[in-house]
């Protein structure tokens, strides 16, 4: 089980810095075709206590004009 937990965690951060990657390649290769420039911002965080408390949260905040 821990090791499904480990994989899934390092998978979501992998996915998430090639998510604000290809949003950054975007916007310098071809800015002057799109209609609009976005904001990708993504986060993790992990916290554990021993034997109290785990917490794991997933953050994004995504903006720009439609």
């Amino acid at each position: 089980m821990a090791v499904t937990n480990k994989l899934k965690k390092q998978l979501t951060l992998a996915a998430s810095a090639l998510l604000g990657h290809e949003a950054v390649d975007a916007v310098e290769k071809d800015d002057t075709n799109l209609y609009n420039s976005w904001n990708v911002d993504v986060g993790y965080l992990h916290y554990k206590e021993p034997d109290r408390i785990t917490v794991d949260t997933y953050m994004a905040k995504i903006s720009g004009n439609l």
